[in-house]
């Protein structure tokens, strides 16, 4: 099942901007359909067992790319349309990712303990 999609067009301010990759995370699978040359990378063999666990981050800089940001049981990665970019451990089930500007919001469940 699909539990998350991301498209990201390219273009500045003075053009208008193209779709140029699609990203599309499943419960095996970080895959990036490149539109223009109509072609599919496999990222990652592994996805997210919650939607909402993934997001678009904006460009730490300008002309970097925007990176796809992924929340699993073990951590945060990052993509870029062609590879993995990075990760930051967070260990803890994750419910939600959000982006406020250049803040990473991160829901996670709470776990309670049973005597």
């Amino acid at each position: 099942a699909v539990m998350g999609v991301a498209l990201v067009a390219e273009g500045g301010p003075q053009q208008a901007a193209t779709p140029s990759s699609l990203f599309v995370v499943t419960e095996t699978q970080t895959l990036c359909f490149h539109l223009q040359t109509s072609t599919k990378a496999v990222l990652d063999h592994t996805g997210v067992s919650a939607p909402h666990c993934c997001v678009l981050r904006p460009p730490t800089s300008p002309g970097a790319p925007r990176l796809l940001l992924v929340g699993r049981e073990e951590g945060l990665y990052d993509y870029t349309p062609d590879t993995r970019a990075g990760c930051t451990v967070y260990e803890g089930g994750k419910a939600r990712l959000a982006v406020l500007r250049r803040y990473v919001v991160v829901v996670t469940r709470e776990v309670s303990e049973v005597a």
